[in-house]
């Protein structure tokens, strides 16, 4: 009986070590999953603030629509970057065109304007900032890196009021003797 007991232990002496190992890898593996996208939904989060604080800098009325939109730049350029590099560069990166990088401010170029002259048609002018997100399983492996990006759009709209150059341009084409709300 004695024996039997001592033939047994031995048998099983790495068997949690092993155990510890196959659990140890699957948890890490969620662990730093969650924190990835954790990281990446609070970037998200303030690149939305970013874009919004910008389309509130191009909504109010200025000398000329260049001015309008040379301020809610300045804006987003001073929230989404640090001396001229992306402010978190190891969770996203600026992707496409723009100034800055990735931006567009103005007129949407899904929408094709109307009358330029007329605020009604002017709806959709605000601010978008396209950006690239990392996304991998497991952070420790460097094969997981490569390419495994997902790329996300912050976008607000609020819309454009008509600098005065404009309002002054409508209002002397209407010969209107009183301010229409421009």
């Amino acid at each position: 009986m004695v024996r039997s007991q001592k033939n047994r232990r031995s048998n099983e002496a790495g068997q949690s070590l092993i155990e510890l190992i196959a659990m140890i890898v699957p948890f890490f593996t969620i662990l730093f999953m969650f924190v990835q996208v954790s990281l990446s939904l609070g970037v998200a989060n303030y690149f939305q603030y970013a874009t919004y604080m910008a389309a509130r800098a191009l909504l109010p009325s200025r000398t000329t629509m260049q001015d309008q939109i040379r301020a809610a730049r300045e804006t987003l350029e001073s929230l989404v970057m640090v001396e001229g590099r992306d402010r978190f560069p190891s969770i996203a990166r600026a992707e496409g065109e723009g100034e800055p990088p990735g931006s567009t401010v103005g007129p949407s170029p899904r929408v094709r304007l109307g009358a330029e002259d007329s605020r009604y048609f002017a709806w959709e002018q605000g601010v978008s900032y396209k950006f690239a997100v990392k996304m991998y399983m497991l952070p420790i492996l460097r094969r997981s890196r490569s390419n495994n990006k997902v790329i996300l759009e912050s976008e607000s709209v609020l819309g454009r009021e008509p600098s005065e150059a404009e309002c002054l341009q409508q209002m002397a084409a209407k010969r209107a003797l009183y301010d229409n709300g421009c």
